[in-house]
């Protein structure tokens, strides 16, 4: 184990972190779990992985402020500090991805790193640019409208938004891996599939929270999708699948089928 590389992450997650939690974007359990995930993402993992952390990080704080300035409601609809939860529910998979890596460094792990970042990126931008679209949100599956604001609902605006999303960290990748290993022709259709499989992780999250998010009736007869004390009645979905776990559960899909694909046609080891 490299010791400075785990001083380094957690000096610079630390800072990230700290500034992060100053500016209230995460909450006192967020800040030490950011700064713990950070750590291990760039002490066990790769300075490529923290890059990757970073990028996701920094353009969802970017676009979340442009939001709000377009549409001050949105500051106390979704926009509240991060707590430990919503942190790992986001990055988890890339800390314990970080730590097989530790152990088995190979260019699929890589990939699987790239393609995690890429879905949550995805997700993300689609969520907060497509509340910016005058279009009626619809479902994947039902093709009915869903009430603006609740998940599994999509917009033209949020769809190629969650494109982008991809397209973005997948560029990257290409990037920094090709700094790393060389030009090579393999790592083009890696990162397209990069591409293709983060955008699908969005689409996976739309369906997920479509069907099986669990969703509440509150006091006021409105559909919520949390509960603040005992009078919400569950109308819809399981009470465990909340939208930390609908995007945990979506970003585990795509990395384990599509690095199961590529493992097993053996383009990538």
């Amino acid at each position: 184990m490299n010791f400075t590389q785990l001083v380094i992450g957690f000096l610079l997650s630390l800072g990230v972190a700290f500034i992060a939690y100053k500016k209230e974007k995460l909450t006192i359990s967020g800040l030490f779990s950011a700064i713990l995930l950070g750590t291990i993402v760039y002490g066990l993992g790769s300075w490529i992985f923290y890059v990757w952390l970073m990028i996701f990080f920094m353009s969802s704080l970017l676009i979340q402020k442009i939001v709000v300035v377009l549409l001050p409601r949105k500051q106390t609809e979704k926009h509240s500090a991060r707590n430990w939860i919503q942190v790992f529910a986001n990055g988890g998979l890339l800390g314990l991805i970080s730590i097989i890596y530790f152990f088995y460094p190979t260019d699929l792990i890589v990939f699987a790193t790239a393609l995690s970042m890429a879905a949550s990126t995805s997700d993300t931008w689609a969520s907060e640019i497509g509340s910016l679209s005058t279009d009626i949100p619809y479902g994947l599956i039902s093709r009915k409208s869903i009430t603006k604001g609740l998940s599994g609902g999509v917009t033209r605006l949020g769809l190629w938004a969650s494109f982008w999303g991809s397209t973005f960290i997948s560029f990257t990748y290409l990037i920094l891996v090709t700094m790393m290993r060389g030009v090579q022709l393999n790592l083009l259709y890696m990162a397209l599939l990069c591409c293709l499989g983060g955008f699908m992780g969005s689409i996976v999250d739309s369906i997920l929270g479509e069907l099986v998010q669990a969703k509440y009736l509150d006091d006021h007869l409105e559909v919520v999708e949390s509960k603040h004390n005992h009078q919400e009645k569950l109308i819809h979905g399981y009470s465990w699948l909340d939208n930390n776990m609908v995007n945990l559960l979506s970003n585990l899909i795509v990395v384990l089928l599509f690095s199961a694909l590529l493992s097993v046609t053996g383009w990538i080891k």
